[in-house]
């Protein structure tokens, strides 16, 4: 018996560690959510923008995260920094090429847990037709039932820098020098996504 028991015992931790670690289906709720970026302006000033249109999934499992990704499309064309005059010139082949380069996307490689609501992200970004493998530190809250209705919700925020010329965009204007539109990108993602219904 002692004997049957043991091999019960093993046949079901293989059998546990087979079955795939799930992460629950989250729509990202642009109507709660931002993608902003800031950039210095003739090393003097912040230029503040953001993208208004933008779908994101995130695939959660709190439990396991390493089961969890991360995915985002931006439409370029949807830059926003208070300027008709200025979107149209990041709009041009000066800059992003929007006619050409229509989306921007990130999609998670790896998440991992580093403490309380904080995580590791290492995702593929792509810009401008270039794609790099960047790592951000991000907060995620949640799951919780905000609605009591048994549907769950989750909260993100992360925020990290690029170099605009790394990815080609303005790389070519004015020379690539920073003078005027400085290289250092800060981009913050933040806001809510929720159960699909």
């Amino acid at each position: 018996m002692k004997k049957l028991f043991s091999i019960l015992s093993v046949w079901l931790f293989v059998v546990a560690m087979a079955v795939p670690s799930v992460a629950k289906p989250f729509v990202v709720d642009s109507a709660h959510s931002t993608i902003g970026f800031s950039v210095t302006h003739l090393q003097l000033s912040e230029v503040e923008g953001r993208f208004n249109s933008f779908d994101g999934s995130i695939d959660w499992n709190k439990d396991k995260p390493e089961a969890s990704k991360i995915n985002f499309t931006v439409n370029v064309n949807s830059v926003d920094t208070a300027n008709k005059k200025r979107d149209e010139h990041l709009l041009s082949d000066d800059f992003f090429a929007a006619d050409k380069f229509k989306t921007m996307t990130f999609k998670s490689t790896s998440v991992s847990h580093l403490s309380g609501d904080k995580y590791k992200v290492v995702g593929d970004l792509t810009i401008h037709g270039v794609t790099k493998s960047i790592v951000l530190s991000a907060n995620i809250k949640g799951p919780i039932d905000a609605f009591n209705d048994g549907s769950e919700s989750i909260g993100f925020k992360t925020t990290f820098k690029i170099n605009r010329i790394q990815y080609g965009v303005g790389d070519g204007w004015k020379g690539g020098s920073d003078k005027i539109v400085g290289h250092d990108v800060f981009i913050t993602i933040k806001g809510e996504a929720h159960e699909p219904e």
